[in-house]
């Protein structure tokens, strides 16, 4: 459950690009803090290490995504607060995420490992507005596979 957020925060990062943001990299991701407020529901907070290499520093606000596990929704993630990416460096970045699971059944189903997930079951649609100085870029992607962000991820570590 903690790597799917991981990997949803990550790609909103890696995926929300303007301009010249292709050669942002993330080099870390952690969880900092996991909070269980119900059954259905987690308080996420991750420290992600971005390296920006380009002159401008960027917001990323607005962000949203749903995990999708066969198709079918498995759970919404929205990141509670803006996330100020600053320019020219490496700096480690705080995020502020909402976890709520569609069926509480359905994740204990599928086991608490990971590890022994078949990643080829879920796919993740995602939606950010990134902000940098005047120029404002929506982006959203559909469907894309989880494997593949987790393998794009796991290389950039």
């Amino acid at each position: 459950m903690k790597r799917f957020l991981l990997l949803l925060t990550a790609s909103v990062i890696l995926f929300g690009s303007c301009a010249n943001y292709k050669n942002i990299n993330i080099g870390d991701v952690s969880i900092k803090d996991a909070k269980m407020v119900s059954m259905t529901k987690y308080e996420v907070e991750l420290e992600v290490e971005v390296d920006n290499p380009t002159r401008s520093a960027f917001v990323v606000r607005d962000a949203e995504g749903l995990l999708l596990k066969s198709g079918e929704p498995f759970a919404d993630v929205v990141v509670t607060e803006e996330v100020k990416i600053p320019a020219r460096g490496v700096n480690k970045v705080g995020i502020k995420c909402d976890v709520s699971l569609r069926n509480a059944l359905s994740a204990l189903a599928i086991g608490l490992n990971y590890k022994s997930l078949d990643w080829d079951e879920f796919a993740v649609d995602a939606k950010a507005v990134v902000k940098s100085g005047a120029i404002k870029k929506k982006k959203e992607f559909k469907n894309v596979p989880l494997k593949k962000l987790y393998n794009y991820i796991k290389r950039k570590r």
